[in-house]
């Protein structure tokens, strides 16, 4: 290692290889250089010149009409939302033509700067020129005639003729002297008619600030009937707010109600199903009790028919017995009778067994057919009470329905009515608004009215204090100034009428906002009552709404129950 000395080839390969190069190559492709619009509008706007009009302009609409006339590739650039951005190379080569253009600029800048140096010293040349040529003039025409004996002659009467005029001028003098003692004398008398209108002024002054001190009352009284005002339409804008949502409540109520009345009539209708299925299962089970009651006179019949068979045979075995008895004795005779007439009991024995069996199975089934009969019988009887009792039920139902339509009808009604006066209630509540928004307007104007009093009155009091002024600077003054005082007197007087038309004016506006306040509270007052009755009727039908939902829950909940108790002993009356 040496200093001055590199190894080209082997710090190229230090830097591919630290990705030194890759990184390059990668900042080349992108965007590297970037810079802010109002940066970038700064620094370069010198190189497009009555480009940005003049005024306010968005800093990204300046960027872009600044690269439009740079004309630049597209693919040089981006624009961003706060800054542009560009490739590697484009900023430097627009700092050359920066740097280009600032040399020019400069070199221009110093090029008119010489020239206007050296015109401003040619015109002082030409004027010290022009100076010297008429001086020479002058000395010229002064050595011709300053051996002229008219010249000299003429030179000594100029000052005479001076003499006369200034003797001219003191005469004019004393008459203006005379003329300005004369209008000091109408000054001194005029400003003892303006002390007196002085004094009127200041009375009329103190008067008035003691009527401007009771307006001020009164002002303060409206303004506190204001506040009053404003407190009570924030009460009243509350109820309006605790009303609607009361009725809301209501509405939401009401909602329901028809909603569970619209359950109970599916619920009815579900009854009515089932009542019709329970009739379809009680005509059913009619039938079958018929068909029961065939089967056991049939059975009967079966069994009276076996019972006389059983006596046949009865007799019969006694006849065979007796046979036998007779036959035991002629045994030996006649074995081979014997011999049948033993097959012949004991096929008979068999048959009497069977029966004996059939005998005992068919009373088992008269028993089985009693116990189911009187059973039968007794689910008929419970159902044609249950079904007495769902008569009963339905018809109280349909009349409860009834009345709750009615009610319903009367509470829709009555709702109707409520959000009519809820409508009334709101609309009185707009003039109330628009009222006080009247009545804001009045304020305001009167606090205008009043200070412009304020200030005219301040405006007389300067113009007064001015008026002094010059009335005891009149004595050295002119006869212009008698016209301004006259002037003045006239203002003042314009001055006066004003301020009255004014108080006037106020005085009448007072009395019309008192009367206003005084109708407005009136109406706000009955309002209210209004509002009170109103709020007692919604929560009377609040309440009644309340109990009548209490019902219905209740019978909702009975309804049920007895529904699905039938379902219950529907279910067991099929099992069995």
């Amino acid at each position: 290692k040496r200093a001055g000395k590199i190894d080209a080839p082997l710090v190229l390969d230090q830097l591919r290889c630290n990705g030194v190069l890759e990184g390059i190559r990668i900042c080349r492709q992108g965007f590297p250089n970037r810079i802010p619009f109002q940066e970038f509008r700064q620094r370069y706007e010198l190189l497009t010149p009555n480009v940005i009009p003049k005024g306010f302009m968005d800093g990204k609409r300046a960027c872009e009409q600044m690269i439009k006339s740079l004309e630049l590739d597209s693919n040089l650039y981006r624009i961003g939302q706060s800054k542009i951005f560009f490739r590697a190379g484009v900023l430097a080569h627009l700092e050359e033509e920066r740097d280009y253009k600032i040399t020019d600029l400069i070199v221009n800048f110093q090029a008119f700067c010489r020239g206007f140096l050296a015109r401003r010293n040619y015109q002082k040349r030409l004027q010290q020129l022009n100076a010297i040529r008429i001086i020479q003039r002058n000395c010229a025409a002064y050595l011709k005639l300053r051996n002229w004996q008219w010249w000299r002659l003429y030179t000594k009467v100029k000052p005479l003729l001076e003499v006369t005029k200034q003797e001219e001028k003191l005469v004019q003098k004393e008459d203006e002297l005379r003329q300005i003692r004369d209008k000091l004398d109408n000054l001194s008398k005029n400003s003892q008619e303006y002390e007196k209108k002085y004094q009127l002024a200041m009375e009329e002054k103190t008067h008035l600030a003691e009527q401007l001190q009771a307006e001020i009352e009164l002002c303060a009284e409206a303004e506190e009937g204001r506040a009053r005002l404003v407190a009570r339409k924030q009460e009243l804008e509350e109820l309006m707010q605790d009303l609607e949502s009361r009725i809301e409540e209501e509405e939401e109520r009401v909602n329901a109600l028809t909603s569970e009345k619209k359950k109970l009539q599916i619920n009815i209708q579900d009854l009515e199903e089932q009542l019709e299925e329970e009739e379809a299962a009680r005509q059913k089970l009619q039938l079958e009790k018929v068909q029961l009651d065939a089967k056991l006179k049939k059975m009967e019949e079966d069994v009276a028919l076996i019972e006389d068979q059983n006596h046949k045979l009865v007799k019969e075995k006694k006849l065979l017995e007796e046979r036998a008895n007779d036959l035991s004795q002629t045994l030996a005779e006649e074995e081979e009778k014997a011999k049948h007439l033993a097959k012949l009991k004991v096929k008979h024995e068999s048959t009497i067994a069977e029966l004996e069996e059939r005998l005992l199975k068919d009373h088992q089934q008269r028993q089985e057919a009693d116990r189911s009969k009187r059973k039968i019988e007794t689910e008929v009887a419970d159902l044609k009470e249950q079904i007495n009792e769902r008569r009963m039920q339905i018809e109280e139902m349909q009349q409860q329905l009834v009345k709750r339509e009615e009610e319903l009808a009367q509470t829709l009604v009555r709702i109707d009515e409520e959000s009519a006066a809820k409508a009334a209630a709101q609309k009185t509540q707009r003039e109330l608004e628009s009222q006080l928004a009247e009545i804001q307007e009045d304020l305001e104007a009167e606090k205008l009215a009043r200070s412009k009093a304020e200030k005219q009155k301040r405006d007389l009091n300067e113009e007064l204090e001015a008026l002094k002024n010059e009335l005891l600077d009149s004595l050295d003054t002119t006869a212009a100034q008698q016209e301004l005082r006259s002037k003045r007197e006239q203002e003042v007087a314009t001055l006066k009428k004003t301020l009255e038309d004014e108080s006037a004016n106020h005085e009448s506006t007072l009395m019309d906002m008192r009367h206003k306040h005084a109708q407005e509270i009136s109406s706000i007052n009955e309002q209210l009552e209004n509002l009170k009755k109103l709020k007692g009727g919604l929560e009377k039908s609040k309440q009644q709404l309340e109990a009548e939902n209490a019902d219905l829950a209740t019978e909702l909940r009975n309804v049920n129950q007895s529904r699905q108790e039938n379902d219950r002993r529907r279910k067991q009356a099929e099992t069995q």
